[in-house]
């Protein structure tokens, strides 16, 4: 595994900040979306949408950060 990763880093990805998304969902919908597949394609239909105009708005300039956070 650690072989992969770094193969990725070194010959895959761009040399480039790469931002990673996480859905956190309160304790008991991990259970429910574990057990119901349809569900599960709803939620994160909804969440890929979500980022998705996240980033074309951002891409557009349409958002604007009134400051920048190192950390982010």
């Amino acid at each position: 595994m650690t072989e992969s990763a770094a193969r990725l880093v070194d010959h895959v990805l761009p040399h480039a900040p790469v931002r990673q998304w996480v859905l956190s969902l309160p304790y008991r919908p991990p259970y429910l979306l574990a057990w119901n597949h349809d569900l599960c394609r709803a939620v994160l239909g909804v969440y890929a949408r979500a980022l998705l105009a996240f980033q074309r708005r951002r891409a557009r300039g349409g958002l604007v950060f009134a400051t920048a956070d190192p950390a982010a």
